[in-house]
């Protein structure tokens, strides 16, 4: 139970880590 706990917290993590990036490149790209 915890251990699946664990991970999905880790890929809530990947996928904001991702999107901010993503984010970041667009934003630069518009400029």
């Amino acid at each position: 139970m915890i251990s699946g706990i664990a991970l999905a917290t880790l890929l809530i993590v990947l996928i904001v880590v991702a999107s901010s990036e993503r984010t970041e490149a667009i934003l630069q790209d518009m400029r």
